[in-house]
């Protein structure tokens, strides 16, 4: 029962924090996925990356950072350019004008990380990334074919039908 609360509550605090995010942006005409993909280009080596990337450092699909490299680059957030030999490997930069658009986003989310996180020390913040990134590894991990398989031998799906109660299953019970 634990382990589903700790979920409930991971799953809530990251919606409750996305919206804060959206409403953040929202002046800016952008959502906290955009503002994700265009803080990852930021703050890659010289705001150089390529959408392959993008997609894996921002954890958006491909399909949609390719929609917002689109919409960057007809705000002149970004630049495009393509290899004279292979056009389908994509570069993307970020212009003096994004740079200067992320400058002006970050305030007001630093200002609600410091109002989230005032009561929670630096020792307490740093066991925390440590804890969340090990759930975030361990999350990605149970996707796995193999552990698929495993876990269909060990825990052998059920057919409960279409009613529950017909099952022979219990409600769970507090602890």
């Amino acid at each position: 029962m634990t382990q589903y609360v700790l979920f409930s509550t991971l799953r809530d605090l990251t919606q409750i924090m996305t919206r804060h995010l959206e409403e953040m942006l929202r002046p800016f005409d952008l959502t906290e996925a955009e503002f994700r993909v265009l803080l990852s280009l930021f703050l890659e080596p010289h705001g150089t990356s390529h959408p392959t990337e993008l997609s894996a450092s921002a954890g958006e699909s491909l399909a949609n950072v390719s929609r917002m490299s689109n919409s960057f680059f007809r705000r002149r957030l970004i630049t495009r350019t393509s290899r004279e030999r292979d056009r389908r490997r994509v570069t993307l930069q970020i212009t003096e004008k994004g740079r200067d658009f992320v400058h002006c986003a970050l305030p007001p989310m630093f200002s609600l990380m410091r109002t989230v996180f005032e009561r929670v020390s630096a020792l307490e913040q740093e066991l925390l990334v440590k804890r969340l990134t090990e759930l975030q590894l361990a999350s990605a991990r149970t996707s796995s074919p193999v552990e698929t398989e495993i876990t269909s031998r060990v825990f052998p799906t059920h057919n409960c039908g279409d009613d529950p109660a017909s099952s022979g299953v219990t409600p769970l019970q507090e602890d």
